[in-house]
């Protein structure tokens, strides 16, 4: 394998030197990428919200999950 046949991205951020190259295999990755929440707004303006999140592919799976507790001001 090696790098030789990796995709090549070259990238710098504005106004900074020097530039940098990533490196990535070519094969194309399939994911499929649920999400879903859902909040409350209650009358004294305090919030509670909670949800998912999940990237999943055939070798890599991630699972996200939250509770927020909030005020709207």
């Amino acid at each position: 394998k090696g790098l030789k046949n990796a995709h090549r991205v070259t990238s710098s951020f504005i106004g900074q030197l020097p530039s940098f190259t990533v490196f990535g295999d070519k094969k194309n990755h399939s994911f499929f990428s649920p999400g879903a929440g859902l909040t409350a707004l209650f009358k004294n303006d305090v919030y509670i919200s909670i949800g998912y999140n999940g990237d999943l592919g055939k070798k890599q799976k991630s699972h996200e999950g939250f509770f927020k507790i909030g005020y709207k001001f």
